[in-house]
């Protein structure tokens, strides 16, 4: 999934991110044997402000960016007992533009077998 990306210091999305969420959200709605984790990053800049959430002031911007998606699917009908969140900080930077390390990552867990009519 691509273009779910945050605005600087900030847990919430630029506005052009919001269509892939809705895209993101219709399909796990239609496929509810998918178990997932959303994994929030900061970008590479360590210690950095980046990783201190403006709104809070405090340094948990991953896990507050993991947690959007994670409430902004649960709002939108994804069942909460299908998906976890996470923070990684900056742990695990993609390199190039810093702007692709303001992100979330969706790993499928488990796919359950659909059962037959």
């Amino acid at each position: 999934m691509e273009n779910i990306l945050f605005k600087i210091n900030y847990s919430y999305i630029k506005g052009s991110s919001y269509k892939s969420l809705r895209e993101l959200a219709k399909f796990l709605k239609e496929n509810d044997n998918i178990i997932f984790k959303i994994q929030g990053h900061v970008c590479c800049i360590g210690r950095g402000r980046d990783a201190i959430d403006l709104k809070t002031g405090k340094r948990n911007l991953s896990v507050s960016r993991a947690k959007f998606v994670y409430d902004y699917l649960s709002k939108n009908g994804v069942s909460k007992k299908r998906m976890r969140y996470e923070g990684f900080g900056s742990k695990y930077p993609l390199g190039g533009d810093t702007k692709l390390d303001r992100r979330v990552e969706i790993l499928v867990t488990y796919v359950k077998k659909k059962k037959k009519k």
